[in-house]
């Protein structure tokens, strides 16, 4: 009897309705026709998340950690081996070079730690053939050292930019050499990012696993018919943190909006919101600007919009983007 064809998908918010579930709800339906079962393991688990509806073979395993006791408690009280983790550390030593280097290894060992004493029984099974997907480098996938590698046949990690450049993380990431070892691909979102392991890491012959994958999204369609408005339309899109530069763009188009007739939608919501409603609050004059704060948007509904509306301009003032 054939083993069932079994993949372990690491994600971050997937399938919540928000984060990482845009990018990766395209790629679930080939997923579902290339294996017969796919374990979901998220990192993130919020109380009140509501999640999309995923394929039928697609099961979500809750392992999410909802605080820092709670990720401390069960990163040390758990059955995985001590000794492996002492080698992990020991590995580990020659890249700490500032103290906070040595909290994102101990916050990094706690997950790994507590994500493979849960996925590890599962391994143990017999009837199945597994693979695993990494979409982040970080987050759930630091589990990977502590797996049981011989009950995966392949492995794949994705890289974007927090979980790929040094630089973004204050110039260490926790097992990033031993994760980079121990999968078969490393995929990139860019040429930019292929480059800079392959430089970043001129010694370790990964050139033979990079292979660079766009994301991206399907073709939905636009409104190219719909009336165009009496006002200028410009969207943005994406969490409302600094790279982002939301108040940037707000800046700009305030500017704009002194000559010209502005309608500003964003779509998108983070740590700057309560700024940016200061911000826009502390304006006394907005007679040529209308904006729409829409917040978290299910991606679904962003594309309804760009399919039912009329859309002058769509800006991104981010300090990098990954492709």
């Amino acid at each position: 009897m054939p083993k069932i064809k079994t993949l372990l998908l690491f994600t971050n918010n997937y399938p919540a309705n928000y984060g990482d579930t845009s990018f990766i709800e395209p790629e679930a339906e080939a997923l579902s026709k290339a294996y017969d079962l796919v374990y979901v393991v998220r990192f993130s688990n919020q109380a009140n998340d509501s999640n999309i509806t995923m394929p039928s073979n697609f099961h979500l395993i809750e392992l999410g950690l909802t605080n820092r006791l709670n990720i401390v408690f069960k990163g040390l009280f758990n059955k995985t081996s001590i000794f492996q983790t002492y080698q992990l550390l020991w590995q580990e030593r020659q890249y700490i070079k500032k103290i906070s280097h040595l909290k994102n290894l101990f916050f990094a060992t706690l997950l790994g730690r507590y994500f493979a004493s849960k996925l590890n029984p599962l391994l143990q099974n017999n009837q199945m053939d597994f693979d695993a997907y990494l979409f982040w480098g970080m987050g759930s996938g630091y589990s990977l050292p502590w797996l049981k590698h011989k009950k995966l046949n392949k492995v794949w990690m994705r890289l974007h930019g927090g979980d790929l450049y040094l630089d973004r993380q204050n110039g260490y990431i926790p097992f990033r050499l031993n994760m980079l070892n121990n999968v078969d691909s490393i995929v990139p979102i860019s040429l930019q990012g292929a480059n800079y392991l392959q430089t970043t890491y001129p010694t370790y012959n990964f050139n033979q696993k990079i292979f660079v994958n766009y994301l991206g999204s399907l073709d939905y369609g636009i409104a190219s018919t719909a009336p165009k408005q009496p006002h200028f339309v410009i969207v943005s899109c994406s969490s409302i943190i600094p790279l982002k530069r939301i108040e940037l763009i707000y800046q700009s188009i305030l500017l704009a909006s002194k000559t010209i007739k502005i309608h500003w939608h964003h779509f998108g919501d983070g740590v700057g919101m309560s700024d940016l409603k200061k911000s826009i609050n502390s304006q006394p004059n907005h007679e040529n600007l209308t904006i729409n704060l829409h917040g978290q948007t299910p991606h679904r509904q962003i594309i309804e919009f760009y399919q039912s509306g009329h859309v002058d301009l769509f800006i991104n003032l981010s300090e990098t983007e990954g492709i």
